[in-house]
């Protein structure tokens, strides 16, 4: 069975025969985690072993009282949707990772972080740890 596979800047598409997937990607997902961020420090997180078409969900933590403000991801296979209602404090990231290659990958997250207090939180944040 032959698989194609078409990128664009924004949207993968896999297509086999008879069925297409659909894979969209959140603009943060493809930049780099300090992009836009005032006085970045990037935190490389551990990476992370998925099986195919495996699913969770996990939560980071920028340290030293230091705000969330972007992610990145170092594998193409996954696709990262943030969770921003389950991000409670200002300095968590929360998220539900898929890995929707077919075989076992690792993924690293990461984290933008600032002292700078981010737009998101100008209605309020719970304060950072």
């Amino acid at each position: 069975m032959k698989v194609k596979v078409i990128y664009s800047m924004r949207v993968g598409l896999l297509l086999l025969p008879g069925v297409g997937l659909l894979m969209a990607y959140p603009g943060s997902v493809l930049s780099a985690a300090c992009d836009g961020v005032p006085d970045c420090q990037s935190y490389v997180q551990a990476p992370i072993h998925y099986g195919g078409w495996e699913t969770r969900g996990w939560a980071y933590y920028c340290p030293n009282n230091l705000y969330y403000w972007n992610y990145s991801k170092n594998n193409h296979c996954f696709m990262v949707s943030e969770n921003s209602y389950a991000e409670n404090y200002a300095s968590k990231f929360d998220a539900t990772i898929t890995n929707w290659c077919f075989k076992g990958e690792d993924i690293s997250i990461t984290l933008g972080c600032s002292a700078q207090q981010p737009p998101r939180c100008d209605s309020g944040c719970v304060a950072v740890d």
